[in-house]
């Protein structure tokens, strides 16, 4: 088996140069770094041939410019560079590189330059620019100074210099523009230039015997081993080959030099032919079969081709074959081969080509915009033409090609698409503001009806703009594919329609731009932006009514062989080949599967979130999805994606591609796609019904370990077993109301367990943190309580733990996620072994939360990554409620888990049978446990408030308390290094550490075994010798300080050693870097990283040759090339940093504390959650990905204030946000450019919209329109946003957020009333028809009120409604929503109603029913309530410190009865409870604040209706 690729990492930037040494042990390369400098690098390449890693020895940053850098053939250990106004020799001694420039003496080469305006203006400096260096071959000469190195130059020189005097020769002027390229054979020398030939000369450049002209730029060229070829590479993307023996010169390849944005094939089913155009300004036609390119043609200079199409069938119809005449006559008089090729060029330019001649047959300009999309109608006759202006014109075909009709449709949009029906008959083009698709009759151009209108549109009356769309082989359908990420099958044949589609899919492929039908009508293939192909079968589309998670069940098979954006697709004829274009300049040829394609259709769905874990899942991940603004970037490891195609995939890959056969990116890598999921979401994560995952039975029973029983969906819940309170009436005044009770509910059953399908939420401790005084000691207790992130490279993903799920999110695209839940309490610790595909978690127990004099026990639970299925939980009694440290042993066969409470610190279990091995004490508390890697038996190391101790297994019998401690000496002797540390040795320290052990608050172990240990003072402490008692004979090793890597009382939160001799320290300030330097003066700072908060935990197994963290690897495995890990901030977020390279980027981002508000919203294209934190700051997240897209502060000014609610405008173009100084601070949020994150433009202003000061608790847009004169005197201008916003003293304000205007609608209660009974949630409701009276509900502690509010008129106070308290219930102030289905009806809760929600007639201040949720029954009643209308019923969303409980109300206020009577409520257990509530715009998900996190709770109600 060949080993993995090695990857070198170094420069930032500007790589332009690279040579391996004469040995072919060595890697040179020039670029620059971070700061702009040039910098040249070294790397060891001799482990990486053989499957190691590659280590850089040295990096030498200059001042003097490089544009080439080779090897010396006549010096081992010497470079030369050569570069502006510079060529230098290096030599490489004891890990630097000292130089020495080359005297050029008074060289001008602006004397020598050829006469042109190139060259006339430039300077000598500039003209003294070398490109290229090569060095002389000869034998028998030791000579240095005979040695003659030659250096090529922009004006056409080559410069002879001698390599041994370094001095300037002579200098031959061979060509007439730059040189690019130079080498030098045994004989003869080789030039490549602009000028565009590739000359051969002799060596002393007499005059060349050979050249080759090509129609551009020769870039690069080489010489074969044997010196009879010379290969030459173009700036047009061709590549030949000379033979110098027979001066025979021939093309190998060639390819477009820019992204290719269109493909057709040849109508004519005898011809195996496609034509591709290019942003190179050339449209070329290919043999489909070889590759080869047969036909090109040029627009004008500067122009772009953006569309190709075919004429079918020449000038006649039927005439098809190799064997159709190749001559006909045209209008024009003029001869033509029969075949015409169409272009749509920019700047309005249209060609009609004729294919063998490549004549030109007609040329018209009739558009203002670029020409963006070519047709033809089947027979040929006429041509369609769309502008980006958003016009169309016709033109005659048969005669001459002239426009004969045109049609202005004045409707210009972001996207302009035009395709013409396979029957000839329709026309069809994207509508008005891109929102719809039109049809017209081909032959008049006239309008039918209906508009064919998006799902989403249908569905909620919500807005998406139509990408693209494709007619079916039969006409009489279109498939649509919009921004939300829905494709959509429509009728065209029935005019009396109302455009709504008759089949949808939704989640197929993120960002289509292109859709295709093949010509059986079968398949729909989608190229999205993500880069990814999607096939799906026509039939599998679902009805557009169904459940949200039915339309994303849609069976397809999704294919990855694109490194940019998919932008054309088009299928042959016969509909057995499928060709997608897209950025860059590769053409992809697809071989269709006709019978896969027909299995697919009669396939189930696959499931959405599927991870393939299987033996061949190796390499590499591709990188994240190119339009999310938060790109994870190359990442090393991963999924390869290398699998064959599978049995049912419809896609095969084509052997010889159109434009780059042989190219490694245009190799068609499909992802593994299993009959059976390794890893599922159904039933097992959420989103979806199915049997739970079972826990196997353990094979010994232990007092540590659990009873196995099912996963029954529901996580564990404190206090679940309390009996419920009586029920009592509420007093509403004179009146009194019953609770009315559920029919159909059995006694005692259990409401149904929901799933989330995703959650934003990571780990960081944040909790601990707070209870501490001091900086350091919050970022110290913040790492012990916050589990680590680690990327997972065998799943593709990385493994965290947000609240109390562990979360395995897909790198890249949409980051799928799996959530594996049985932890009752947010998990403090989590770990993963790779060879056994084992995870462990830890996080309290119910005795360990609620029993503050009991043991605070844990619970560890161990999964199996590849099904997710929870296969043992364990406990570990007396650990404090908290596990700091969870590991698994380096053959993954124990697990070692340090708690809190050095009572009960350590634990070890036999991972396989759930034994216990171990059980002891600590004399105080561990910070930091983990194995060591190198010894012979089990042992491991502890790391805390009294220093470092090993401590060694005796048997692994079970035999509680049977190992041996040790504690180990610490060395403060600044002079002691580690030098010889591979002598293994005990050096005797000169001075002795005096005083007790410094307090240890982090540890790892290094590849080599050796220990590294960080204290509270910013030291770090090493082990010069393999960590163990066994491994040193009995005998314990002594910690030397290495550095004081951080400054004095910054405690070190996270150290791990990494390949190299570099060393990763995290403190609370900051992340630095360390390397053990080659000159032997000790440890010496490399750089300090640039992260966003505290360090509270880093992992660097899966990137690195050290196992010291807390996975716990074979550390016999093949090192990495460079180390990487995965470093999580107290800010929330979780980074991948590259060490060499020292950039960081974000994996995870998540609140770092307590979420208090969230609100589903529209920003641009996509559907966002605006969330506010306890902190004060508003965020914004994609829906669908899970990424951050913004986060803004409101106190950026000087008022000092924070954000309580967050809101965006309904054109997407402002974050508004609500703020505790009764203020409202609006930001301008521009516009994502190529589907990237939209993001902040100018600063934040503020608008004082409650002069009493009281804190904003609701905001919200009102949806209707208004005009800038509603706040001021004047004329009407354009319809402006308004911003609604309630306080908490009662007043109610209208903001206009473009002039940041406010005015008063309702004045609130004095201060003193308003302190003792505040306002603490509101609701606004739709406005009134006709009227626009807008209901405005404000909940109190007390009451509710209901006020009547109408822009220009007096607002009043409608009504008020004002039970009497009755009851002990422990629930939220007060929270109110408005009824989706009956105007004027209010769900209420607070204290007054005893924690139940009553249904209120707002508009009379009466109550109509109480509803009594199962989820509140004494445990902290309802917190929030939601409420959106599903099927003619109010559907409620009510949180609790339980969790959030869903139910459905009918008119009455009962909850309604579901299928065979049975009651319809289920709940979604949350350890932290559900503080806020808000359903999407359609009403089918709901996101949930619990704690620091947010779940997406995918259509519960489809989840309950499943499992009925």
């Amino acid at each position: 088996r060949n080993p993995p690729p090695a990857t070198l990492y170094a420069h930032a930037s500007g790589l332009k140069s690279l040579d391996v040494s004469p040995c072919g042990r060595a890697v040179v390369a020039a670029g620059t770094d971070t700061s702009g400098r040039q910098m040249i690098a070294v790397w060891d390449i001799g482990r990486a041939m053989r499957g190691g890693f590659a280590p850089m020895t040295l990096r030498h940053r200059t001042d003097y410019h490089v544009n080439c850098v080779k090897f010396s053939p006549f010096e081992e250990d010497h470079v030369v560079t050569c570069g502006k106004n510079s060529v230098r020799t290096y030599r490489l001694r004891k890990g630097q590189l000292r130089g020495c420039s080359v005297d050029l003496g008074d060289l001008k080469l602006s004397k020598l330059a050829p006469k042109s305006t190139r060259f006339n203006r430039r300077d000598d400096f500039e003209l003294n620019d070398f490109t290229s260096l090569a060095f002389e071959i000869g034998y028998g000469v030791s000579d240095l100074n005979q040695k003659k190195v030659f250096v090529a130059t922009v004006t056409g020189a080559v410069v002879q210099v001698n390599y041994g005097k370094r001095q300037l020769e002579r200098v031959f002027q061979l060509h007439d523009d730059r040189i690019n390229d130079l080498r030098v054979a045994e004989g003869f020398a080789v030039t490549a230039s602009d000028d565009g030939f590739l000359r051969v000369w002799p060596t002393d450049f007499s005059d060349f015997f050979l050249e080759a002209e090509h129609e551009s730029a020769v870039t690069s060229c080489s010489v074969s081993a044997d010196g009879l070829q010379v290969a030459a590479a173009t700036g047009t993307g061709s590549l030949g080959v000379m033979d110098i023996p027979s001066h025979a010169y021939r093309t190998l390849l060639r390819s477009h030099a820019g992204a290719v944005t269109g493909v057709a094939f040849d109508p004519d089913p005898g011809r195996e032919e496609m034509a591709t155009c290019s942003e190179d300004g050339t449209a070329r036609v290919w043999d489909c079969a070889t590759g080869e390119q047969l036909y090109e043609f040029a627009g004008d200079a500067g122009e772009c081709a953006r569309a190709v199409a075919y004429r079918p069938g020449g000038h006649g119809v039927g005439v098809h074959g190799k064997n159709a005449p190749r001559t006909i006559g045209d209008a024009s008089g003029s001869k033509a081969s029969g075949r015409a090729l169409a272009v749509g060029f920019g700047g309005g330019v249209s060609r009609v080509f004729d294919v063998e001649t490549t004549a030109t047959l007609a040329q018209h300009r009739q558009h203002k915009g670029d020409v963006v999309a070519v047709q033809f109608t089947p027979d040929g006759s006429r041509m369609i033409t769309a502008g980006a202006e958003g016009n169309l014109c016709v033109y005659d075909a048969k005669n001459g090609y002239l426009p004969v009709k045109y049609l202005a449709t004045a409707l210009p949009t972001d996207r302009v698409r035009a395709a013409i029906s396979p029957d000839g008959k329709l026309l069809a083009t994207i509508g008005p503001n891109g929102e719809t698709v039109l049809t017209f009759d081909v032959e008049t151009l006239k309008l039918r009806s209906p508009a064919l209108v998006p799902p989403r549109l249908v569905r909620t009356g919500g807005r998406s703009k139509i990408l693209a769309f494709a007619f079916t082989p039969d006409g009489s359908s279109l498939v649509v594919a919009n921004d939300d990420d829905a494709v959509s099958r429509h009728s065209c044949a029935d005019e009396r329609g109302d455009g709504a589609p008759h089949a949808v899919g939704r989640s197929l492929c993120a960002g289509v731009d292109a859709v295709a039908v093949d010509a059986t009508g079968t398949l729909a293939v989608l190229g999205g932006r993500d880069k990814s192909l999607v096939a799906t079968p026509l039939a599998g589309l679902r009805e557009p009514y169904a459940p949200a998670e039915r339309l994303s069940n849609v069976p397809s098979q999704a294919y990855g062989a694109h490194w940019g954006a998919v932008r054309a697709v088009a299928f042959d004829s016969r509909g057995a080949r499928c060709a997608s274009v897209g950025d860059g300049d590769a053409v992809y040829v697809w071989s269709v599967d006709a019978r896969a394609g027909k299995a697919l259709s009669a396939s189930r769905a696959r499931d959405r979130v599927s991870f393939d874990v299987g033996p061949d899942t190796r390499g590499r991940v591709e990188d994240a999805d190119a339009g999310d603004s938060h790109d994870a970037g190359s990442i090393p490891g991963g999924i390869d994606g290398d699998a064959e195609p599978g049995e049912g995939d419809a896609f095969t890959h084509k052997p010889k591609l159109a434009a780059t056969p042989g190219r490694e990116r245009g190799i068609l890598k499909k992802r593994p796609t299993p009959a059976k999921s390794a890893l599922k979401t159904d039933g097992k994560y959420g989103g979806g019904g199915g049997e739970d995952a079972r826990v196997e039975e353990p094979a010994v029973d232990d007092e540590d370990e659990l009873d196995a029983e099912d996963v029954d969906a529901d996580v564990p819940v404190p206090n679940e077993d309390r009996p419920e309170p009586p029920v009592e009436p509420v007093d509403a005044g004179s009146q009194k109301v019953t609770q009315r009770s559920r029919t159909g509910a059995p006694p005692g059953k259990k409401p149904v367990a929901i799933r989330p399908a995703r959650v934003i939420g990571l780990s960081t401790g944040a909790a601990a943190a707070g209870n501490e005084s001091t900086e350091s000691a919050a970022a110290v207790a913040a790492a012990t309580a916050a589990a680590p992130a680690i990327y997972v490279p065998e799943l593709g993903s990385t493994l965290f733990a947000a609240g109390c799920d562990v979360v395995i999110e897909r790198v890249g695209g949409e980051r799928q996620q799996a959530l594996l839940r049985r932890h009752p309490f947010p998990i403090t610790a989590l770990a993963h072994h790779p060879e056994t595909r084992r995870i462990a978690s830890a996080s309290a127990s119910d005795v360990g939360r609620f029993d503050a004099e009991g043991p605070g026990e844990c619970v560890v639970c161990v999964w199996d990554a590849s099904t997710g299925a929870c296969l043992r939980e364990l406990v570990h009694p007396r650990a404090g409620g908290c596990v700091v440290s969870l590991q698994f042993s380096p053959e993954g066969a124990l697990l070692l888990s340090a708690g809190a409470d050095p009572d009960g610190a350590l634990r070890v279990w036999d991972v396989a049978t759930g034994a216990r091995v171990l059980a002891a004490a600590a004399d105080a508390p561990v910070a930091a446990a983990g194995w060591c890697t190198h010894s012979p038996r089990s042992e491991f190391f502890t790391a805390g408030a009294d220093g470092a101790w090993l401590h060694s297994l005796q048997d692994e019998t079970g035999t509680t308390g049977s190992h041996t401690v040790a504690k180990i000496a610490f060395d403060d002797d600044d002079d002691h290094h580690d030098d010889d540390r591979a002598s293994g040795a005990t050096r005797v320290p000169k001075r002795g550490f005096t005083g007790a052990s410094p307090v240890c608050t982090a540890a790892s172990t290094a590849g080599d075994g050796s220990l590294f240990v960080g204290d509270s003072r910013g030291r770090v402490w090493r082990s010069p010798m393999r960590v163990g008692l066994e491994t040193n004979g009995g005998a314990v090793p002594t910690l030397a300080k290495c550095c004081d890597a951080l400054p004095a009382g910054e405690a070190v939160t996270a150290v791990r050693a990494l390949p190299g001799g570099r060393l990763f320290v995290g403190g609370a300030r900051r992340a630095r870097v360390w390397i053990n330097a080659l000159s032997g003066v000790g440890w010496e700072e490399v750089g300090e990283l640039e992260l966003d908060g505290a360090v509270v935990a880093a992992n660097f197994d899966a990137g690195s040759s050290g196992r010291g963290g807390a996975t716990g690897s074979n550390p016999n495995s093949n090192p990495k090339p460079e180390p990487w890990g995965v470093v999580t901030t107290s800010a929330g977020s979780a980074w991948l940093v590259e060490i060499a390279t020292g950039t960081a980027r974000a994996l995870v981002q998540a609140h770092p504390l307590d979420v208090a508000h969230c609100r589903v919203e529209t920003l641009g294209h996509r559907t966002a959650l605006a969330t506010t934190s306890v902190d004060g700051t508003a965020r914004v997240w994609d829906c669908a990905a899970g990424a951050k897209v913004l986060e803004v502060h409101a106190d950026v000014s000087a008022r000092g204030t924070r954000a309580t609610r967050a809101a965006t405008s309904p054109d997407g173009t402002r974050l508004c946000m609500g703020c505790g100084d009764g203020g409202v601070a609006v930001v301008v949020v521009g516009a994502g450019v190529g589907g990237a994150a939209p993001g902040v433009q100018g600063p934040v202003r503020h608008a004082r919209a409650h002069p009493s000061g009281a804190a904003v608790v609701h905001a919200s847009f009102l949806r209707t329109t208004t005009t800038a004169s509603s706040f001021a005197s004047g004329p009407p201008s354009e319809p402006v946003p308004r911003l609604l916003t309630v306080a908490a003293d009662g007043s109610i304000s209208l903001t206009d957020v473009v002039r940041c205007e406010s005015s008063q609608l309702f004045p609130g209660l004095s201060d003193a009333d308003a302190a003792s009974d505040p306002v603490v949630a509101a609701a606004a409701s739709e406005p009134a028809v006709g009227a626009g009276e807008i209901l405005v509900a404000l909940a109190r502690a007390s009451s509710l009120q209901t006020v009547s509010v109408a822009v220009g008129t007096k607002s009043e106070l409608r009504s008020t409604f004002k039970p009497t308290p009755r009851g002990t219930y422990v629930t939220a102030p007060g929270m109110c929503a408005w009824s989706e289905t009956r105007r004027g009806v209010c769900y209420y809760a607070s204290r007054a109603t005893g924690g139940r929600v009553v249904q209120i007639d707002a508009t009379r201040g009466e109550a109509i029913a109480v509803v009594d949720c199962d989820a509140g029954a004494g445990v902290g009643g309802p917190w929030c309530v939601a409420v959106t209308e599903r099927a003619g019923m109010d559907a409620l969303a009510v949180g609790t410190a339980r969790g959030v409980e869903f139910l459905s109300v009918n008119a009455d206020g009962v909850v309604s009865g579901g299928v065979s009577g049975k009651e319809q409520s289920g709940t979604c257990a949350m350890s932290n409870g559900a503080r806020h509530v808000a359903w999407t715009e359609d009403g089918a998900d709901a996101w949930v604040c619990s704690g620091t996190c947010a779940y997406l709770i995918a259509d519960p109600f489809g989840q309950l209706e499943s499992d009925r």
